[in-house]
């Protein structure tokens, strides 16, 4: 039975990343097993890599949030959905708050963590005062880059075949047709932010700052701010003058910001552009959402600054 395996799966420590060493548990051939995505972003990657890979049915643990995914706990019901999983497939480097109390769960499905090895900004910094917010640890939104969201499917990609031997080629036919689909489509969204490129923005979301890397945009303020809040009154005034001195021509949020928030900035005279930053998807199976959402995020900017 597979739950022989994932009791073998306890041995381990498992990482998953480019070039790791680690020994990994096998999956039978020909046994069926279910595999559990953490967080709607990383289901979206995975399920382009696992796309008609007979025996495995892929699943999202957590279902969309409003606010920062990484303060999110889990519940009764999601754990056990969560051991009712074969593997669990996770961002790790701080996404999942929840990450440390798996590793120290026993019978716990086959851990693969997606982001291990990869750069990240403030790269091995760590978290001081959470009451200082997120901006003292590891950034852990990479998949806000198409680059990062593709060395993610890799890493995936590699764990997959690894622990599926039997299914190993198909997991890479998957990766590199969704690889191609991603260059597609950063032509897209390269010739969607030409009008952007040397506009000064404003970002009140941590992990806009990977999209603004990956296609050289102007962060001229960021503002560090829990996704899905409001400012009290007292600190949006102070928000407002900061966003005057800096010279904000244009403000990047997460679409699930409060209505309030966006009138208030919109009233001040600033133009604004929604941001799907994915943690409000819905895991249908949709195999093209990740790089629809990414050419929509681009499109936002444009249609903000052409649209008066």
């Amino acid at each position: 039975m597979i739950r022989c395996l994932i009791a073998l799966a306890l041995i381990f420590t498992l990482a998953v990343c480019a070039g790791c060493g680690f020994t990994m548990p096998k999956i039978g051939e020909g046994l069926q097993w279910r595999a559990t995505a953490s967080f709607y972003p990383i289901y979206t990657i995975a399920a382009n890599v696992m796309r008609d890979v007979p025996d495995v049915t892929l699943t999202c643990l957590i279902q969309p949030q409003d606010g920062c995914l990484r303060s999110y706990e889990l519940s009764s019901w999601d754990e056990a959905l969560f051991f009712n999983a074969d593997a669990l497939i996770i961002g790790g480097r701080g996404l999942e708050s929840f990450e440390g109390a798996i590793m120290g769960l026993e019978n716990a499905p086959i851990l693969i963590t997606v982001m291990d090895g990869l750069t990240l900004i403030n790269q091995g910094a760590k978290i001081i005062d959470e009451d200082a917010g997120h901006n003292l640890s590891e950034n852990p939104w990479l998949f806000l880059s198409t680059r990062g969201a593709e060395d993610m499917a890799i890493n995936i990609a590699e764990a997959l075949s690894t622990i599926d031997l039997a299914h190993a080629d198909l997991y890479y036919e998957n990766l590199s047709d969704f690889r191609g689909r991603l260059a597609l489509a950063r032509r897209e969204i390269a010739a969607a932010l030409e009008p952007a490129r040397d506009i000064n923005m404003a970002l009140m979301h941590e992990g806009l700052c990977y999209f603004m890397d990956e296609w050289g945009l102007n962060t001229g303020l960021y503002i560090d701010r829990e996704p899905g809040t409001y400012f009290e009154d007292a600190e949006l005034s102070d928000v407002i003058a900061k966003l005057g001195s800096a010279g904000i021509k244009l403000i990047l949020l997460e679409q699930q910001a409060p209505m309030r928030l966006t009138e208030d900035l919109q009233a001040a005279g600033y133009r604004i552009a929604l941001i799907d930053t994915l943690s409000a998807g819905t895991p249908d199976g949709n195999l093209y959402a990740y790089e629809w959402a990414m050419i929509k995020n681009a499109q936002a900017i444009r249609d903000a600054l052409i649209n008066p």
